[in-house]
């Protein structure tokens, strides 16, 4: 019988108010973008409603608009998988900030608690892989490849 590996979802490294600082730096001040698009995707983010403002802020990005709080707030409003509250909660985000300039280090926070939660994850695959019963050499596939994938994402641009 194989051993069932659970974690609750809450229990995975995150820190809510880092991403949130890094979401309400970008809608205060866009210069950064391109810093924090090398290194940070919307998976990144822990929290359901920071992936989704993100993904605004990257979908205006690459369509070359400015990336601001109204902005942000325009096409959230569109969008069919917004929180009842999402005016309070980007306002809240946006007056979080104190100050940008520490904006690469929220984005190493944020990238760091991603890659952990893959590494998490990534060792819960594999540790259930090993009681399966594929070959040896299949676990083994199996292993390097989910390696593979979270040595890609732990490296940062910049």
């Amino acid at each position: 019988m194989s051993p069932k590996f659970e974690y609750r979802h809450n229990d995975l490294p995150h820190d809510s108010t880092v991403e949130s600082l890094l979401i309400g730096s970008l809608l205060l001040d866009s210069s950064n973008l391109d810093v924090v698009i090398a290194s940070v995707e919307s998976f990144d983010f822990f929290e359901t409603f920071h992936q989704l403002v993100f993904s605004i802020i990257l979908e205006l990005a690459k369509n070359r608009h400015d990336v601001d709080l109204l902005t942000v707030s325009e096409l959230m409003k569109v969008h069919p998988e917004k929180p009842e509250d999402f005016r309070q909660r980007l306002n809240t985000m946006a007056m979080a900030v104190v100050s940008t300039t520490n904006i690469k280090a929220q984005v190493r926070i944020v990238h760091d608690m991603s890659v952990r939660r893959r590494v998490i994850r990534a060792g819960t695959a594999i540790v259930t892989a090993g009681f399966t019963k594929c070959s040896l050499s299949e676990v083994i596939d199996a292993m390097q490849e989910i390696h593979r994938d979270v040595m890609r994402r732990a490296t940062i641009e910049g």
